[in-house]
């Protein structure tokens, strides 16, 4: 549960958060979509898919990093684990027992190989750095970037259609300089949010953004969105069913008095 929703969610009559809330915990453990949905379970099923997408990229990324530490391309028979846990107790006896056998031999060339990996390491020190700066870049996703700061998965694939068709490169400084822009905006523009920027590139056919761009809207209290438009008129239509009820009550009790 996040606090934007919470907030919306406060509106609501016990009642019918219960019934908010059993079809979200249904839909979120057993992928169950209830027939007679909840205005408000749309709003949160959108962020648990989200979350679920998040969680399932994280998942695989585990999978693929257990996958290729314990099956290195170079590994030979003993160094892979094996499939059973009496042929892995019979390899590593035999390793330890060959470990001892050679370890006194090993002695003398494993003082030179030292040296030879001290004198490497500092000849090769400014390489190794060099390769391993590009790593930390390539590991940046645009599209993850979006979502993360609360575009919906619609929103950031139809921004990065309209960078692909620019041919506008996809870069972390990029999306930096969006969000620095984007800030300055929301700070001018209480309400606004960063998928509210995005929203209006898209519109504009922009694939940068400038807060001095948009200068000719005025700012205003945020327009009320569709779904607390929905949530209100939810709660006047409860309100008005109270006081109807109310009102034959009080109508009875005159009759019978």
């Amino acid at each position: 549960m996040y606090p934007s929703q919470w907030a919306a969610l406060q509106q609501l009559e016990d009642q019918q958060l219960g019934r908010v809330m059993r079809q979200a915990l249904d839909y979120a453990f057993n992928e169950v979509i209830p027939e007679n949905k909840e205005v408000a379970f749309l709003f949160i099923k959108a962020q648990i898919d989200v979350d679920a997408a998040k969680y399932e990229e994280k998942c695989q990324q585990s999978r693929d990093a257990a996958r290729s530490r314990w099956t290195p391309k170079d590994a030979n028979d003993s160094d892979r684990i094996p499939t059973d846990a009496s042929a892995y107790d019979r390899t590593k006896r035999n390793a330890d027992d060959a470990k001892d056998k050679d370890k006194d031999k090993d002695k003398d060339k494993d003082k030179d190989k030292d040296n030879d990996n001290d004198k490497r390491k500092d000849n090769n020190k400014e390489n190794t750095q060099e390769k391993s700066e590009p790593s930390s870049s390539s590991k940046f996703i645009f599209k993850k970037a979006l979502i993360d700061n609360g575009c919906n998965t619609q929103l950031a694939e139809d921004y990065m259609s309209l960078r692909n068709r620019k041919k506008a490169p996809s870069t972390k400084t990029a999306f930096n300089g969006i969000v620095r822009e984007a800030n300055k905006y929301i700070e001018s523009h209480p309400g606004a949010t960063f998928s509210d920027v995005v929203t209006i590139m898209v519109e504009r056919n922009w694939v940068g953004f400038d807060a001095a761009w948009v200068k000719d809207i005025p700012t205003a209290e945020p327009e009320e969105s569709e779904y607390m438009k929905a949530m209100n008129a939810q709660v006047r239509r409860q309100r008005e069913i109270d006081a109807e009820i109310e009102a034959e009550r009080q109508r009875r009790m005159r009759e019978n008095k």
